[in-house]
């Protein structure tokens, strides 16, 4: 099994849920709420269970990766649901957390491709 992740799809991840999530945020964009909550529905949520399927969720690389990505979808979670109580202030700083979560994973994700 690979276990690379395509720096394409590294940057599609950092800036699909930034993005979408501002956009969601400003009005202008929308979001499956069920999807934003999952962190098997992306792509990198894919790759990561496809490994522990293999057997390789064991390292520590690996475990951490994982714990990033479940926050970073409860950061995401958080903003939505903030945004839909009218809390833009709560939401806002979901969205910051969201963005430093999505950096920290693209370092980590770098020493996979």
């Amino acid at each position: 099994m690979d276990c690379t992740f395509s720096a394409t799809a590294t940057d599609r991840m950092d800036s699909s849920w930034s993005d979408r999530l501002r956009d969601y945020l400003d009005g202008s964009g929308d979001l499956n709420e069920a999807q934003a909550a999952s962190p098997h529905a992306c792509e990198l949520g894919r790759w990561l269970s496809r490994h522990q399927a293999a057997g390789r969720s064991g390292s520590e690389s690996m475990d951490h990766l994982n714990q990033l990505h479940q926050q970073l979808h409860q950061a995401v979670q958080e903003a939505i649901c903030a945004r839909n109580d009218g809390d833009m202030t709560v939401a806002e700083a979901a969205l910051r957390q969201v963005v430093t979560l999505s950096d920290t994973l693209q370092s980590r994700l770098a020493v996979h491709r």
